[in-house]
């Protein structure tokens, strides 16, 4: 079985830690990838964040490997988050996000996120004195986020923890626990529940305590930034999102302008994002080989020494997968 992955850098640290993923990736005969750019740097040069043939190619393969993009605050009117802009045109809904710690530490948790609505879904108006931004939640979106959660709870023989505000928000997250509980119980896997800012403290105070968490778009997003800080930074937390289009995997970092071409940007996040992409691809013998060479070089880390480079990263994880 062979794949075909269109890489798409985007901007800031993502031509770092893509250029690093591309030539892991090129160990793989059955993989190939092709490049192609987005973002906002090419928004400032083209005028568009993503070419319409590039979509097409996009389309066309077997999965997206995205790195990240920068976003001007506010931006203009004429800008569209080329991130946003895929979600949309693959149909991704269901976003996956592995917050594992890196010194063997408790926190091994799978986050699932809405990543389709909620207050994501982009419908803002203005009111005389203010704005309002549409909270949107369906049975439709909700029950495939729990089917997607269920099926990993049912393959790590665990529950699910469902995360919400439904003791606020009454009727849009009391519709979203409702249907997630129903979901997972016609699923036949056990279920918990928990309010997000109760979540928010026991990722902090016992990270060991959830191994899969469903919540809705936003609540996710900060959720998953928490126990990324608690597993070991962002740097090192992957994602995969899923719909009816081809997957596309990215880490949850953002491009990190701060940083960018100086070297020292970790490609962790890359890397294992690519190796849920190549399991879900079923690539099953590459992505095992990449994801032990990357969880043996994280735990080989000196925590009392300076980061790696992202050169030092490269080579490291290269030598551990041709021993």
């Amino acid at each position: 079985m062979s794949a075909h992955i269109v890489a798409i850098a985007g901007d800031g640290v993502g031509e770092e830690v893509m250029a690093v993923t591309t030539r892991v990736l090129g160990r793989v005969p059955s993989v190939t990838v092709e490049s192609a750019p987005a973002g906002y740097g090419h928004w400032q040069r083209t005028g568009t964040t993503i070419d319409d043939d590039v979509i097409d190619r996009v389309k066309q393969s077997d999965g997206v490997l995205f790195g990240c993009t920068a976003t001007p605050s506010p931006p203009p009117e004429s800008y569209l988050s080329p991130i946003l802009r895929l979600r949309r045109l693959l149909g991704l809904s269901v976003n996956i996000r592995h917050c594992r710690s890196v010194t063997g530490g408790p926190m091994d948790v799978v986050m699932l996120r809405d990543c389709s609505e909620g207050l994501y879904s982009e419908n803002e108006s203005l009111i005389p004195d203010g704005a309002v931004a549409e909270y949107r939640v369906t049975r439709e979106a909700t029950a495939r986020l729990a089917r997607a959660a269920s099926a990993i709870a049912r393959k790590r023989a665990c529950e699910v923890t469902v995360v919400h505000k439904a003791n606020v928000l009454r009727k849009s997250d009391g519709l979203f626990r409702q249907v997630a509980l129903e979901t997972i119980e016609a699923e036949g896997v056990a279920w918990n529940e928990v309010l997000a800012d109760a979540a928010g403290y026991h990722l902090v105070a016992e990270p060991g305590r959830y191994e899969v968490m469903l919540m809705t778009s936003q609540v996710g997003d900060i959720l998953s930034d928490v126990g990324a800080a608690v597993a070991g930074g962002l740097g090192l937390v992957p994602s995969l999102s899923l719909g009816s289009g081809p997957p596309l995997a990215e880490p949850i970092h953002g491009s990190a302008p701060d940083i960018a071409g100086k070297g020292i940007a970790d490609p962790t996040a890359m890397l294992l994002s690519a190796v849920m992409l190549l399991e879900h691809l079923g690539q099953t013998g590459p992505a095992t080989e990449i994801r032990d060479a990357v969880h043996a070089h994280l735990a080989d880390r000196d925590p009392s020494a300076p980061p790696p480079r992202t050169d030092e990263v490269e080579r490291d994880v290269m030598e551990r997968i041709t021993r």
